[in-house]
Parts: structure tokens; C-alpha cells; sequence
């Protein structure tokens, strides 16, 4: 009886290693599957210094340090890019960085509503669902303030 129960053990512990050497296996493969999905995801990416060139009126005047700006019919400036979607009626841009902005002219230190204002984006940058829509503030990459016409 004694050495039927030391066939089992044995028997067991080896079914038990050869369990678990699979697993490692299994996980080793798994994460050499995550890994090459993660490879090919960001070659599919676009690089993170694309932007696009749009233009917008003010809506609303902006004191120096206020982190967003109302703005009205952000049109891209080059029409003919079937990426660069315009958004009609209100958006604010939410400005992260005080130093994203420049000014045409160097005496002019706000904002005015009605000016004409030059906007760099991200690419596809992200937007609220909210009404107006709000635009990330690591998606405005510069504004530029142009003089009154």
C-alpha cells in the first residue's frame, strides 16, 4: 500500500509541473501577442506633431490668465484637406499655457470679441460632447491673434 501511495504522489507532481510550465508558457506567448498588437497600433499612429491651421472669430472677450476662449466658426484654413473638419457655431479652447499665445500686433495684450484669431491643433484633436464643445488644452498648440482689418 505504501508504494501505491508513492506512485501517486509522484504521478501528482508531475501532472501538478507540467501544469503548470504550460501557464508560463501560455502567459510568455500572451504577452508577446500584447506586445506586437501594441507594436503595430502605434506604427498605425500618426506622429504627435501634426497640426492643422484653422481660423476663428472671438466671441467673448479673454482676461490674461483665463484658461479658455470663446470662439465662433473654426474653419480650417486649407479647405481642400478632407481631415481638417470645420466646426460651425461656439467652441471654447481651453488654453493650458499662456505662452501658446502671440499677437500680430506687439502692443496688444487680450483678447477683444470680434478679432480674427489663427488656431494651431492637434490633428484629431479631442472635443466634449457639451454644448458649446470644449477643446482639450494639449490639443491647442498655438493662437494667434491677428489685427482688426
Amino acid at each position: 500500500m505504501k508504494k501505491v501511495w508513492m506512485v501517486i504522489a509522484i504521478l501528482m507532481t508531475g501532472i501538478i509541473a507540467i501544469g503548470c510550465s504550460n501557464k508560463k508558457e501560455d502567459k510568455s506567448k500572451a504577452d508577446s501577442n500584447l506586445a506586437s498588437s501594441k507594436a503595430s497600433e502605434h506604427s498605425e499612429q500618426e506622429p504627435a506633431t501634426t497640426k492643422v491651421n484653422y481660423t476663428a472669430i472671438v466671441k467673448a472677450d479673454r482676461a490674461v490668465g483665463e484658461s479658455r476662449l470663446w470662439v465662433e466658426e473654426l474653419t480650417p484654413i486649407d479647405e481642400g484637406s478632407e481631415e481638417q473638419a470645420s466646426m460651425s457655431g461656439e467652441v471654447i479652447l481651453l488654453i493650458t499655457d499662456e505662452e501658446i499665445i502671440s499677437y500680430e500686433d506687439p502692443a496688444a495684450e487680450t483678447i477683444q470679441a470680434g478679432q480674427k484669431i489663427e488656431v494651431w491643433l492637434s490633428k484629431f484633436p479631442m472635443a466634449t460632447r457639451s454644448l458649446p464643445p470644449q477643446i482639450a488644452g494639449k490639443d491647442v498648440l498655438a493662437i494667434r491673434v491677428l489685427n482688426a482689418e
